[in-house]
């Protein structure tokens, strides 16, 4: 799922940035590659997200343990989508 908040009078060709969230059973966003994707408001389209995600967490995992550091479901663009 991508997201991203909106000020109230937004100019065209501004770059703002995107938190992009892992649903469902998804244990992490490590290696996932990036994709281009169009950000939605209630009446009509408003931006294109895309780029390099920042993740704040890890997950590793071994043979006899596992160690998750931070939130690894969760990620950030910067300046990722142009209104």
């Amino acid at each position: 799922m991508v997201t991203r908040h909106f000020a109230a009078v937004c100019i065209p060709g501004t770059r703002m940035d995107v938190t992009v969230s892992a649903l469902g059973d998804a244990k992490n966003l490590q290696g996932r590659p990036p994709v281009v994707t169009p950000l939605l408001g209630p009446r009509q389209f408003y931006s294109v997200g895309a780029g390099s995600l920042a993740i704040s967490g890890f997950q590793a995992r071994g043979e006899a343990a596992k160690i998750v550091r931070g939130v690894p479901t969760v990620g950030r663009i910067a300046n990722g989508a142009i209104i």
